[in-house]
């Protein structure tokens, strides 16, 4: 019954220890964040921490294993929906978007540390998930192009690339009181499916 009792609280304190932990690993890189500093900005004793998680590892692991688990599924699914190359092009980058918007801290760790931190035997998980996830884009774009819906001349790679780069860059104006994602996909289709420039 303690048990049963108790469950609730630890799940809270847990959520608790891996939002403050994003938040660190986001500013301050993970090899420069200690575990002493994650529990004081939870407001408990560093070895209070070891209740919950075994080590800063575990605490790593707890946040963003369930997010590239889930950012996968959502990458399938628009790749399994019915729909063109060139809609599923956009679902795809939509759902980049909405992810990055959703968990800033998860996202930028992840593009901090790949390099770094997740060049480790251990962080082959999250490196594979990023793997997986440039060879949907790759295989959509190139399907599109097969299919005439993709400019012919345009390298696979080389977009992927491009729209992630996009995408990253949101992140530095993106102001969700005065911007809508369905609005700036409306504004990025305009410009990457017309150009800017008229025709003479």
């Amino acid at each position: 019954m303690v048990a049963a009792a108790d469950s609730p609280i630890r799940e809270r304190r847990r959520g608790e220890i891996l939002a403050a932990a994003g938040r660190l690993f986001a500013e301050r890189g993970v090899r420069e964040t200690t575990v002493r500093q994650i529990a004081e900005e939870v407001g408990v004793l560093a070895g209070s921490l070891y209740y919950h998680f075994q080590n800063k590892e575990s605490i790593l692991d707890g946040l963003m294993r369930p997010y590239v688990d889930a950012l996968l599924e959502r990458y399938r699914r628009c790749a399994e929906r019915p729909g063109d190359a060139r809609a599923k092009l956009q679902w795809l980058v939509e759902t980049s978007l909405e992810a990055m918007l959703e968990h800033p801290h998860e996202n930028a760790i992840l593009q901090a540390e790949l390099n770094r931190s997740f060049r480790d035997a251990h962080y082959t998980y999250l490196r594979d998930a990023v793997d997986e996830i440039e060879r949907i884009y790759v295989a959509v774009i190139g399907t599109g192009i097969a299919a005439g819906r993709i400019r012919s001349d345009v390298e696979a790679h080389f977009l992927f690339r491009i729209l992630m780069d996009l995408v990253k860059g949101t992140a530095f104006w993106f102001d969700p009181d005065r911007h809508q994602v369905p609005d700036l996909m409306t504004g990025w289709w305009k410009v990457l499916g017309e150009g800017v420039f008229p025709e003479r």
